[in-house]
């Protein structure tokens, strides 16, 4: 999964017009969330699904993320998933869609 976000973090760096912080807290964001799945023996990201996102989310909660910061990752997270479905990489429906914040 960590190679989906290195080409997703090339992707965003040339079609997106991102400062350097925005780029550095995806980057942030998108590796905690990797680690988070994979902690949870979720290897593959199409076992990703948006109840794996809420428990993500129910996490940030209950280690007292802010509501902004927790909107900010769900928007990192949403152009992950964007991407991985543009590169046919994830199969579904965008599983941030569905999320509850």
């Amino acid at each position: 999964m960590l190679e989906y976000l290195e080409g997703y973090l090339n992707y965003i760096s040339i079609q997106k017009a991102f400062s350097n912080n925005t780029f550095l807290a995806y980057k942030r964001d998108l590796l905690q969330y990797l680690n988070f799945l994979i902690s949870g023996g979720i290897c593959d990201i199409n076992q990703a699904d948006s109840s794996a996102i809420q428990k993500y989310i129910d996490y940030l909660k209950n280690s007292k993320k802010s509501q902004t910061t927790i909107l900010r990752i769900i928007s990192s997270l949403n152009g992950f998933y964007k991407y991985l479905m543009l590169q046919n990489l994830y199969v579904g429906p965008n599983p941030t869609i569905s999320v509850k914040t």
